[in-house]
């Protein structure tokens, strides 16, 4: 059976209808026929998009400083959510290496397989005893001390699409037609009534809501007994989200570098992807009993957490090395590339630091 087959059955047997949220989620998270379990290269040149670790090996060796000040307080390990090709593991492990506070364990929780296989196939490549700390993980384990990382997670949680229309409230989700699958909009049921939020002032608007959101930090928050969960990904905060000119959401596809609007057509094929609204992320976290200490801008949090010392470190006498890597560093700080869009969030329990990614520009009160 093929995903478009599967999805249809889907439909079917729900009356005709389902969710955007649960088409989202079979479209990337079948676990034969989805997004993530195909066995292709999803990121770098060669993929359908790059992320920040792949981009530059700065990135990691930066967010590790960040990583080495918890660790020195918590004295615990580190948990990162969704481990991509690897390289962020690998680079900040690295990191920690060279400051000389390696964890006991760096763990990895990674649904996807064959993403995991990626993933031990570059790690391998490491030193015996950083390789031997990393641990791969089905589940969240019961209990964590250290930091949680998520780079680019909730960015990729299937959501709901919301449709305001005139003082009311639709739901808008998937049916089949002759054409294939197409958009059918439904009165907001109950249930989601009580958790969407209130809509924006223009007349007719279409925007996006992640309750799995909600849910993921809520289990994040229930493992972390003592530490930090550092965030990063792209969004606004909730006056940006719902801006008078983003009247269609921000839903995107993202297939050999190119992106579209059109997530309906040839499902599995292409990453499925939202904008995070940190305004709801924060208050999910502080709802949590999560305490909320920073957030700022990518290229703000980079910049404190020294990723212009780490470049310094290169010769730049050694053209080869030295201008590929500043070009990247640019991209990762530019307003033109990632360093506005991205954005960087830490929440805490039971940690009592002035974090050094987050020492200027901290912009909580915009949450």
């Amino acid at each position: 059976m093929n995903l478009n087959n599967y999805i249809s059955e889907l439909i079917e047997a729900n009356q005709g209808w389902v969710s955007f949220a649960s088409f989202m989620h079979e479209a990337l998270y079948h676990p034969q026929l989805g997004y993530y379990a195909s066995g292709l290269q999803k990121f770098g040149p060669g993929g359908d998009f790059i992320t920040a670790p792949e981009l530059s090996r700065f990135f990691g060796m930066t967010v590790g400083r960040q990583v080495k000040q918890v660790l020195d307080v918590v004295e615990g390990n580190v948990l990162e959510l969704g481990a991509g090709s690897g390289k962020l593991c690998r680079d900040i492990l690295s990191s920690l290496e060279s400051q000389g506070r390696l964890p006991d364990r760096y763990l990895i929780l990674e649904p996807s397989e064959s993403l995991a296989h990626r993933q031990r196939e570059l790690l391998s490549e490491l030193s015996p005893q950083l390789f031997e700390r990393i641990h791969w993980l089905r589940e969240l384990p019961e209990q964590f001390e250290g930091v949680i990382i998520a780079n680019e997670v909730f960015d990729a949680l299937p959501v709901h699409i919301l449709k305001f229309d005139n003082g009311e409230t639709f739901e808008r989700g998937v049916c089949r037609s002759s054409e294939g699958f197409s958009w059918s909009d439904r009165k907001l049921s109950k249930e989601m009534e009580a958790l969407a939020p209130e809509p924006p002032s223009a007349n007719s608007y279409i925007t996006e809501f992640c309750p799995a959101a909600f849910g993921l930090m809520n289990d994040l928050a229930s493992v972390l007994s003592s530490g930090a969960m550092l965030i990063f990904d792209y969004g606004y905060e909730a006056d940006s989200y719902y801006h008078p000119d983003r009247v269609s959401g921000t839903l995107m596809c993202y297939h050999r570098h190119q992106a579209d609007t059109f997530p309906l057509l040839e499902p599995g094929e292409k990453d499925i992807t939202a904008h995070v609204n940190f305004s709801l992320l924060a208050h999910a976290a502080t709802d949590a009993g999560l305490d909320l200490i920073g957030y700022c801008n990518q290229a703000q949090f980079l910049v404190n957490a020294g990723i212009t010392t780490l470049l310094e470190e290169i010769d730049p006498s050694d053209s080869a090395q030295y201008y590929p890597a500043v070009s990247a560093v640019q991209k990762l700080l530019s307003s033109d590339a990632m360093g506005s869009v991205f954005k960087a969030m830490c929440v805490s329990r039971q940690v009592d630091l002035t974090m050094i990614g987050f020492t200027d520009g901290d912009r909580r009160y915009r949450l």
